[in-house]
């Protein structure tokens, strides 16, 4: 009996093939149009990305808060985000074609559903970062990104909450972190999504001032 980590690992090795070898010959046939043919591999190219094959998502969310990392983070929203909407719009163009009795075309549609599920996991949300992170009342990206060297712990606590019950990550117990969120996904997963969550954590010395903030992305 396999594992769940086989077996999605099995269903991913099957959709990559079928992206490479069946897919365009079967969008091809079905819809005839260049449109979809070249939405066909944006959502490839994509697809690849996200799944470490191009760049690793889990390394660019720890190389700091840069205008690199800040295009990669924004890119990965922007296709996370149209992965999302292209779902909700083959559905409709789905129930169309059924009107119309063109069962071709709900076949392939049907294919590629699933294709753009896995491909809006782990990853930001454009739209609401902190979708699947578990944070305090208080906490917002701007302000965690407020806090300056020097300042107290009651000054943090004061801008943006004490730390999440749930609070942990990988910067947890480092050189004096403290962790403010954690992992949260059951507000996605009600929708059949899992978006990556924010790990941040604000870093004191023995007399409990700021020495520095990290956050990172995590795909869980």
């Amino acid at each position: 009996m396999f594992d769940k980590e086989s077996l999605f690992s099995g269903l991913l090795a099957f959709y990559f093939f079928w992206f490479i070898f069946i897919g365009p010959l079967v969008f091809w046939y079905l819809f005839r149009r260049k449109l979809f043919f070249y939405a066909y591999f944006v959502a490839f190219i994509w697809w690849c990305y996200l799944w470490r094959i191009g760049i690793p998502l889990i390394l660019l969310s720890f190389l700091g808060d840069n205008i690199f990392t800040d295009v990669i983070m924004w890119l990965s929203s922007f296709f996370t985000s149209l992965s999302v909407l292209l779902v909700f719009i083959l559905l409709i163009m789905a129930v169309n074609f059924l009107l119309q009795g063109k069962m071709l075309q709900i076949v392939g549609i049907l294919l590629l559903l699933p294709v753009l599920w896995l491909s809006s996991m782990e990853s930001k949300f454009l739209f609401y970062p902190l979708i699947d992170t578990a944070h305090s009342e208080k906490f917002t990206l701007k302000k965690f990104k407020s806090i300056n060297p020097g300042m107290t712990r009651s000054e943090v606590e004061y801008l943006i909450g004490k730390p999440h019950p749930n609070a942990g990550g990988y910067f947890a117990g480092m050189n004096g972190c403290e962790s403010q969120t954690g992992d949260n996904g059951s507000l996605a997963q009600s929708f059949g999504l899992d978006f990556a969550w924010l790990d941040s954590a604000v870093c004191y010395d023995e007399n409990d001032r700021v020495t520095e903030i990290k956050m990172g992305y995590v795909p869980d």
